[in-house]
């Protein structure tokens, strides 16, 4: 299940990015990276429930800002949810 939603994320994120806003719902503590990588240095931590904006992917990685501390960073895409897509 898990699998099924990183792949339509991961699709989903590539084919409508730069149209739309993709709006996420952090689904476990998570820490947000300064690149895609784990091995990165961590920036901030995301909160479950905690709602963050997506703006690029890169392979298990989404780039997003966290609207609770206004930080920007990376975050594994398996630890989101999308809720929310939104046209300009």
């Amino acid at each position: 299940m898990l699998l099924l939603f990183f792949l339509f994320s991961a699709l989903f994120a590539h084919k409508y990015l730069g149209k739309h806003q993709i709006f996420t719902v952090a689904i476990a503590n998570t820490e947000l990276k300064s690149g895609p990588d784990k091995a990165l240095t961590t920036i901030g931590k995301i909160k479950p429930g905690e709602i963050v904006q997506l703006y690029e992917i890169s392979g298990k990685w989404g780039k997003t800002k966290s609207f609770q501390d206004n930080i920007e960073g990376w975050i594994k895409l398996d630890k989101i949810k999308k809720i929310i897509r939104k046209s300009y």
